[in-house]
Parts: C-alpha cells; sequence; structure tokens
C-alpha cells in the first residue's frame, strides 16, 4: 500500500555535529552580525569532521544528537510569532494536504471535506474549503441548511472570538452545581427520614418518599416540584440550593398520629376519586344507549326514573387538601407545600386508561 506521509530525515552524528558547530559559530558573533547557514560553511566543518576518529565523532555527539531531535520537534510544533510565517505555512501545508486528498479520492473513490479558518484575528488567512465532489457540498445544503463558505465563515467567526471558554465553564459550573444540589437534598432527606435512603423521587413522592418514610417537604421555593436535573435555569437552580442550606425548605418528619392521619387522608381522597371517575362512567353509558331501550328494559319505573339520561348525579364532596388536626399541626395530603401557602405542581404518574374508556356498553 502507497503512503504519502512525509517522513523527516533520520538523526545523525554528523547532522548532531553541523547542528553544533554551527550554533557555536553564531553565538560567537557580535549581535549585529548576521547569522551564518549550514550550507555556507558545511565545507570548513566537513574537513574538521575527517580529521577525528570514529571513537570521538560517536563520544562527541552523543549529547548532541538529542538536541537536535529537540529542534526538530520544536521547528515543527511551535507556533508562529510572525504572521506572515503562519500565512506562508498554512498555503503550503494546505497545497500539499489538497493534493494528497484528491489523489485519494480519485484512488479511492472516498468522500471528503477540510475546512480550515484562523484561529487569530492577526492572522492573514481566509477560510479554505476543499471538497472531493459535488455531493459533500450537497449535503451542507440538504443537513445544515448552509452553504460550505457560510458555514466556514461562521466557524471562524467562532473560533476568533473567544468564547469557548466562557461556554464550557457556565456548562461545567452548571452541571456541578445540579448534582451538588441533587446530593445536598438526599443528604437533608436521609437525615429527616433516620434511615438510609437510596434515592429521591421527584415522580410519585407521596408513594415513594412520604407513604414508605413518613416525610414531608416544607417551603419547595419554585412552582413545580421537579428534579434539579430538569430544570433549564441556573437562577432558580441557586435558588433551591440556598433555601436548603439556609434550612427554609427542609424535610420534616411525621409523628406516628399524624403518618396514619395522613394515610388515611390520602385514602379517603384516592377513594372519592375512584368513585368519582365511575359515577362519570356511568353516566356516559346511560348516555349512549337510547332512552327507549332503557323504558322498554324497566316497566316499571315511575316517569322521573325512566328516563336516566335526564337525572345529574349528586356532586361527591371532597375533603380539603389540608386537614386541621389536634396540636395545630396541619397535615398535607400531597406532602409537598409551597412557601407562604404557593401551590407547586407536582408531577404524578398518572394510571393506565381503560381499554373501553369511550366505548358503547351494553345494558346492566
Amino acid at each position: 500500500m502507497n503512503t504519502h506521509q512525509a517522513k523527516s530525515r533520520k538523526t545523525t552524528h554528523w547532522n548532531a555535529f553541523l547542528f553544533s558547530e554551527v550554533k557555536a559559530m553564531n553565538s560567537a558573533r557580535a549581535p549585529d552580525e548576521p547569522h551564518v547557514k549550514a550550507t555556507q560553511v558545511v565545507c570548513d566543518i566537513a574537513e574538521k569532521w575527517n580529521t577525528i576518529s570514529q571513537q570521538e565523532k560517536t563520544d562527541t555527539t552523543e549529547g548532541l544528537m538529542e538536541d537536535l531531535e529537540d529542534h526538530r520537534n520544536n521547528k515543527d510544533l511551535a507556533s508562529h510569532n510572525v504572521p506572515i510565517n503562519a500565512f506562508h505555512d498554512i498555503c503550503t501545508t494546505l497545497d500539499s494536504v489538497t493534493q494528497m486528498l484528491a489523489t485519494i479520492s480519485a484512488r479511492t473513490r472516498c468522500h471528503t471535506a477540510l475546512i480550515t479558518v484562523r484561529g487569530d484575528l492577526d492572522h492573514y488567512n481566509r477560510p479554505y474549503i476543499y471538497l472531493s465532489d459535488d455531493r459533500v457540498g450537497d449535503f451542507f445544503q440538504l443537513a445544515l441548511k448552509e452553504t460550505p463558505s457560510n458555514f466556514a465563515t461562521c466557524l471562524e467567526g467562532y473560533c476568533t472570538s473567544g468564547i469557548t471558554g466562557i461556554i464550557s465553564n457556565y456548562k461545567q459550573s452548571f452541571l456541578q452545581l445540579k448534582s451538588k444540589i441533587s446530593a445536598l437534598i438526599l443528604e437533608k432527606l436521609c437525615e429527616a427520614a433516620q434511615v438510609p435512603v437510596l434515592r429521591m423521587y421527584y415522580v410519585n413522592f407521596n408513594e415513594n418518599i412520604t407513604a414508605h418514610y413518613g416525610v414531608i417537604l416544607d417551603n419547595w421555593p419554585l412552582k413545580k416540584f421537579a428534579n434539579p436535573g430538569d430544570i433549564g435555569s441556573m437562577v432558580e437552580v441557586k435558588i433551591m440550593y440556598n433555601v436548603f442550606m439556609m434550612g427554609t425548605t427542609k424535610f420534616c418528619k411525621l409523628t406516628t398520629t399524624e403518618w396514619e392521619d395522613w394515610d388515611q387522608n390520602r385514602f379517603n381522597e384516592t377513594l372519592e376519586c375512584s368513585s368519582h371517575d365511575d359515577a362519570d362512567e356511568d353516566r356516559n353509558t346511560d348516555a349512549n344507549i337510547d332512552p327507549f331501550l332503557l323504558s322498554i328494559s324497566q316497566p316499571g319505573h315511575t316517569e322521573s326514573q325512566s328516563v336516566a339520561t335526564t337525572r345529574k348525579a349528586a356532586p361527591i364532596q371532597r375533603k380539603q387538601g389540608h386537614e386541621q388536626v389536634e396540636g395545630g399541626v396541619m397535615h398535607v395530603i400531597s406532602g409537598i407545600t409551597g412557601m407562604e401557602g404557593n401551590e407547586v405542581t407536582i408531577t404524578k404518574k398518572l394510571r393506565k386508561t381503560r381499554s373501553d374508556k369511550g366505548k358503547k356498553q351494553g345494558l346492566r
């Protein structure tokens, strides 16, 4: 397989000796005198090289070969201090790389896109674009809704703006704060529950936390009760962290009596909701039955009872969300209260919808 990777010359004892002699000559010259080049003095240095023995050559250049290798690496990887040098280096390198990519595309039929932009406003290079064929350019139009030139211009603006570090620092600090407040909430929950709690539940808090550990949450600061990881505002996450640190928002452990009353109130509320749903279903079922069939199937009923569709069910009286108990303790059926009595939207997993909901039912 042919390779097109440029290879540097191997470091030899002669190269190291030549490099050392030229460096010594330039160090001895005055600051205002121009430096000599290796090509100018190579003959004189070669004569000196040929007069010494092989063992002396090895001993003399033993430590110089590493210096020469470091010098070559610095020359290849060091940043240019003069913009014009960077300009010529970029142009020469891109021409070479483009020829290599064109050869590979012709030989292997691969598709290539190369976009190079400057990273410093002091540099002179324009955005450079190489596309191996038209299909690559069509992809930019279909996927990004941009031409390759417009995309390169936007990329150059981003790379020269210097906002990368700012964005990275903001995201990193935001994620760290979310992780910190999540760990703090779990720690406070374990302290209130007085037993190890594996995780904090933000969905179905009543069933997973209050019903199991007898713990409620007071003075939640936000309108919605949600996982800190799902909150997209840095301000709201900071508010959550501060109120938990100051103890304004805290978990409270219910006494045995309070826990039993809370569980009974929750049971009553669930039972009433179930009764209300059954009543709605009965009215929907009766509304789908022909009144004439009802009158035939129920001949013994009075006139007020024969037309079931005109009768409305009595409204069900639900209990309040809070209930006063002995000792002045206010029980919260939801297990969560907001600051200053504000309502908190709680995420609750809905029950599975019946498969026959909305379908006509037969006579009962």
